[in-house]
């Protein structure tokens, strides 16, 4: 992806997108339906579907892949940040909202 397009795409740099990999652990992330995309590209999906949460039909031509396979990188590389990185992603207890239906 040349580097102008992936700034406006992914709202992170190429070198960016590939500084952050390894240290997102994103090599072991465990894809389904033999799915096996590079940990760059799986990266490059995820900021693509969160920075640009439109239709998986803009981001399959954007990519050359099918919405579903891309749906699969995203749910599965997501799911792997979560469970690598919950409990830093939790709200101090002070800080965190709290509503209720009356």
């Amino acid at each position: 992806m040349p580097p102008g397009r992936a700034r406006r795409l992914l709202r992170f740099t190429v070198d960016g997108v590939r500084h952050l990999v390894p240290l997102l652990h994103l090599h072991g992330v465990p894809f389904r339906h033999r799915i096996s995309p590079d940990p760059e590209t799986a990266l490059a999906v995820v900021l693509a579907r969160l920075s640009f949460p439109g239709r998986w039909d803009a981001l399959s031509d954007i990519f050359g892949r099918s919405p579903s396979w891309l749906s699969t990188v995203f749910n599965d590389t997501v799911v792997f940040l979560a469970s690598e990185f919950g409990p830093l992603l939790r709200w101090h207890s002070q800080l965190t909202y709290r509503w209720s239906v009356s």
